[in-house]
């Protein structure tokens, strides 16, 4: 065990932001299948599956906390929870397009504005 950890410590930076990236990933995952769960989505039609996708969540939610840990070892924390959060953001909105929730235009602009700080907080 302590050989893993150690190993850790040794990421390189891009390994670390991928595993930021998969983390960000994992929870918009998770988001999306609570909201499906919840029954307002359109992906889900059985009972059974909504509740499966409950636990798929949890598991997600558990996975991405577990890499951006991982990561966190490598890298600070300004830097790495922008990415996360950024990764989350952009993967939730084009979810919202593709399952045909309203458009905004002032979210959008919203959206990109949050997208923009990330990407000047990251430099």
């Amino acid at each position: 065990m302590a050989k893993a950890l150690l190993m850790l410590d040794h990421l390189s930076a891009a390994v670390a932001v991928s595993l930021l990236i998969c983390s960000g990933t994992c929870s918009a995952i998770s988001s999306v299948l609570l909201r499906e769960a919840r029954g307002s989505g359109t992906m889900l039609a059985s009972e059974w599956t909504r509740y499966a996708s409950y636990g798929f969540a949890i598991a997600s939610y558990g996975v991405g906390f577990a890499l951006y840990a991982i990561a966190l070892r490598r890298l600070p924390l300004t830097l790495a929870y922008p990415v996360m959060i950024a990764t989350t953001m952009l993967e939730v909105y084009v979810y919202g397009l593709v399952a045909g929730e309203a458009f905004r235009p002032a979210a959008a602009v919203g959206a990109a504005l949050i997208l923009l700080g990330a990407a000047l907080v990251v430099r």
